[in-house]
């Protein structure tokens, strides 16, 4: 899968952070611009070529121009919009997914990486064929929260082969916090939402 590269337009410094937090769990994704400043938007996106733009809605009213520059590139670039809790969204939007403030890490995850596969689609056999067998095996009891010694007594394997696999799975997929290999799990198949437990 090529790199997913991310252009975030955000003035909030936490907020910032927090997207790009999370978007380091996720594989196959680069930050190409963490950006507020006021340089032209078209030739940043036209240097940096970003696959999506995570943008503030706040910032379509603060910037008139926002919109208009933004709507030029909607059927070249994935657009995400970042709102308030309970904000209703004009009804000619120009984005693709709609975050809420308030959303968890588990949704965002799950919705990014939805609209990730949107741009590079893979069939669930080829997203895991990287993955042998008892590594999927592994990775499907990390996602349901096992620890290391758990795993290695469910699976029958010494909790030191356990960790290897671990470390070879994070290595294929690029992504290292369970919280990243869980919703891989799920985006794929690996496991079903009703298993879990609910991720904070």
């Amino acid at each position: 899968m090529n790199n997913t590269r991310f252009l975030i337009l955000e003035k909030s410094y936490i907020i910032r952070q927090g997207i790009k937090t999370i978007l380091k769990d996720i594989a196959n994704v680069k930050i190409i611009e963490d950006t507020n400043y006021n340089l032209p938007l078209d030739s940043i996106i036209e240097n940096t070529n970003p696959s999506i733009i995570i943008f503030n809605c706040k910032l379509l009213k603060e910037q008139a121009s926002l919109y208009k520059t933004l709507k030029s590139f909607e059927d070249k670039i994935k657009l995400v919009v970042i709102k308030g809790t309970n904000k209703k969204l004009h009804k000619n939007h120009i984005f693709d997914l709609s975050i809420d403030i308030d959303s968890s890490k588990a949704e965002i995850f799950k919705n990014i990486n939805l609209l990730i596969n949107e741009i590079n689609p893979l069939s669930n056999e080829e997203q895991t064929s990287e993955l042998s067998d008892r590594e999927i095996e592994v990775l499907k009891n990390v996602a349901k929260g096992k620890i290391n010694k758990e795993i290695a007594d469910i699976l029958f394997i010494s909790t030191h082969t356990v960790i290897t696999h671990r470390k070879n799975i994070s290595k294929k997929l690029g992504i290292k916090s369970v919280a990243g290999l869980t919703i891989y799990a799920i985006i794929n198949k690996i496991i079903i939402e009703d298993e879990l437990d609910e991720i904070q």
